[in-house]
C-alpha cells in the first residue's frame, strides 16, 4: 500500500498551469513602488543578493544603510542604485520624511546618468522608466505647495 502511494505521487506533475488574465499577469510582473506600494522584483532580488530581504521587513532604515554601504563597496552598480532609489521612495511614502524622497531622487539620478566608466542602462530596461518616474513622482523640495506630480 505504501509503495503504491509513493509510486502514484512520483507520477504526479510537480508544476501546474492555470490560465490567467494577461492584464493581471502584466500588472504583477511590472509592479513597483509607484504602482503597487511594494518593491519591484528587481529590488527584492537585490535585497536577496545581499541577504537583506528579511532585514528590510524588520528594520528598513538599517537595511537601507547596509545596502548603501554594500553598493558603495562595489562602486554603486546599477542594480543596487535602482533598489536604493525604489526602496528609499517606499520608505519616504511610509514615513513622510523628505530626506528619503531626496535620497530616492539622488539614487535614481545616479542610475539614469552614470559617471565615469559605468555604462548607462539599456533604453529598453524597465528600470530606466521607473527610475525616471521616481525622480518626478514626489519632489523633496516644495515648489507650489503641491506634493504630487501632475501630468
Amino acid at each position: 500500500m505504501c509503495a503504491l502511494a509513493i509510486l502514484c505521487g512520483a507520477c504526479a506533475t510537480p508544476v501546474g498551469i492555470r490560465t490567467a488574465d494577461p492584464r493581471e499577469v502584466e500588472r504583477y510582473l511590472t509592479r513597483n513602488a509607484l504602482t503597487a506600494d511594494e518593491p519591484s522584483d528587481f529590488s527584492e532580488n537585490e535585497l536577496r543578493r545581499y541577504n537583506l530581504l528579511q532585514g528590510y521587513r524588520d528594520d528598513p532604515d538599517a537595511t537601507l544603510a547596509k545596502l548603501h554601504a554594500s553598493a558603495l563597496a562595489e562602486d554603486l552598480p546599477p542594480d543596487a542604485l535602482f533598489a536604493l532609489a525604489e526602496l528609499s521612495f517606499l520608505r519616504a511614502e511610509e514615513t513622510g520624511q523628505q530626506g528619503q524622497y531626496a535620497a530616492s531622487v539622488v539614487y535614481a539620478y545616479a542610475l539614469l546618468f552614470p559617471e565615469g566608466e559605468r555604462a548607462p542602462l539599456d533604453p529598453l530596461d524597465p528600470r530606466e522608466r521607473i527610475g525616471a518616474d521616481l525622480t518626478i513622482a514626489r519632489s523633496p523640495w516644495p515648489s507650489s505647495g503641491r506634493r504630487r506630480a501632475r501630468f
